[in-house]
């Protein structure tokens, strides 16, 4: 019995010796592996230590990153729903006179006229109004006035001067042309609206531009009837002249001030954007 027992005690004692090797051997190993991992590698170079090399790993940016560059626009191309536009003739240089054949005192006329827009939408509205626009003087407009006055007198010529003037008449004759669009079946009434709304604002405009003509073509007119009633002589007739010159320059500052301040209308609504 006792024989027996220091048997299974030698056995005992040699599976714990096992262990404890087996153990100690993972044991240090694992510690080799991991000192390994994480010990930097030093070199030798005359007598002084240098400095491990640290790798640092690559960090990619989770997005790419551009240049900062201005946004460029794409430019405006031409629809294929743009119909040809009406042609309007740039009328300038010829415009209209009132016809003073027979009539006296002062004499004002006003005649619309328009170009057609061809769109069924709200873009094609504004994209027509942008390429079928006619021009004033080399100038795009959507809308454009043109004035002139003009004026008759009879006189008597003493020692080269104008004198006697009588039977004065002056006139002025205003073309207003504005886009015309007739809304096709089944228009929605917020497009339909938003037109007649640009539409009151365009005559707005263009009305003070008339109203502008009126002012300085009548200032010219009490300028002939004052010398009428006055009986007044002048040198001749290029002083008249002249006279009609400065104010119709007037006119012209005075419209020009006018589309300064208004931005040609753009501040008194009559601009169709999108």
């Amino acid at each position: 019995m006792k024989k027996q027992q220091g048997f299974v005690s030698y056995i005992i004692l040699m599976v714990a010796v096992i262990i404890i090797v087996v153990l100690y051997l993972y044991k240090k190993e694992n510690k080799k592996e991991i000192v390994e991992n994480i010990s930097p590698d030093y070199s030798i170079d005359n007598k002084h230590i240098v400095t491990p090399k640290l790798k640092v790993a690559e960090i990619k940016p989770l997005t790419k990153i551009t240049k900062n560059e201005p946004v460029k626009t794409k430019p405006v191309k031409a629809e294929s729903w743009v119909r040809p536009c009406i042609p309007f003739t740039d009328i300038a240089n010829n415009i209209p006179e009132v016809n003073l054949s027979g009539r006296l005192g002062y004499i004002s006329e006003k005649i619309n006229t328009f170009y057609q827009i061809n769109a069924s939408t709200e873009g094609q509205i504004f994209y027509q109004l942008n390429n079928c626009m006619p021009y004033n003087k080399g100038e795009p407009a959507v809308g454009i006035t043109y004035t002139n006055f003009n004026r008759t007198f009879d006189y008597n010529e003493f020692a080269g001067q104008v004198c006697n003037i009588r039977n004065v008449a002056v006139g002025v004759h205003s073309t207003i042309l504005y886009p015309r669009w007739n809304a096709p079946a089944g228009t929605n009434q917020y497009l339909i609206n938003k037109w007649v709304a640009y539409m009151k604002n365009l005559i707005i405009h263009e009305e003070a531009h008339v109203t502008i003509g009126n002012k300085y073509s009548r200032k010219y007119y009490d300028y002939l009837k004052q010398l009428s009633d006055s009986q007044t002589c002048v040198a001749s007739v290029a002083v008249i002249d002249a006279k009609q010159d400065e104010i119709a320059k007037e006119m012209d500052n005075a419209n020009i001030e006018y589309d300064r301040v208004t931005d040609h209308g753009r501040t008194q609504g009559a601009s169709f954007d999108i």
